[in-house]
């Protein structure tokens, strides 16, 4: 495939673009790992960080402008701390509408009704929404299963190996991701402690 094609049409400056590839498709399969088990333990995390950063250079670009250096800092902080809850929010809702298409399309689709797609829609949206953790657990997984098997496109193994490297890192990915999240959200069981012996007489 992608790296054969570069090899047989030959020349040193492609064959370094095949070894530009294979460092890509190792760098999609390691981002895929990650994502496919932890995407719904880091996602907060990095769209909290990218909503601060860009909130904060507008806010410091702003400020300074406005009211120098100082008046920069102040508004650039708190801009950041904006920015980061904003954009958390605004995945959920991305999230939400997300699922509440793909609601619509199937439901649509399969019962020839808007009306119950709408329906179909709305409820995906608020499931969607409520439940973010699971739904985010599971769009990761899928999405790290594609991207490991695309790195594994991209370093020309077979496509069978291809699609079992996918469905495998969307299965035990998923798992692992909605095991984490159960356990989260299980609340903490008191054990029953067991009384002391009587003091012998």
């Amino acid at each position: 495939m992608a790296m054969r094609v570069l090899q047989q049409i030959g020349g040193n400056e492609l064959q370094l673009d095949a070894q530009t590839i294979l460092i890509v498709a190792v760098i999609l399969m390691l981002v895929g790992v990650l994502l496919a088990f932890a995407g719904a333990r880091i996602w907060k995390s990095v769209m909290s960080f990218i909503g601060s950063i860009l909130f904060g250079i507008l806010g410091f670009t702003i400020g300074a402008a406005v009211g120098g250096i100082l008046m920069g800092y102040i508004v650039g902080g708190l801009a950041a701390l904006i920015g980061g809850m904003l954009f958390v929010f605004l995945a959920r809702v991305g999230i939400g509408v997300v699922a509440g298409v793909l609601f619509f399309v199937v439901t649509a689709g399969l019962t020839g009704s808007q009306a119950a797609g709408l329906v179909a829609g709305l409820v995906g949206f608020v499931v969607a929404f409520v439940y973010i953790d699971r739904t985010v657990g599971i769009v990761t997984a899928v999405l790290g299963g594609i991207l490991v098997g695309l790195g594994l496109y991209l370093m020309d193994y077979e496509m069978i190996v291809v699609l079992l490297a996918i469905l495998a890192t969307m299965a035990f990915g998923g798992t692992v991701q909605m095991m984490f999240i159960g356990d989260k959200k299980r609340p903490l069981q008191v054990q029953d402690v067991a009384p002391p012996p009587p003091p012998p007489d």
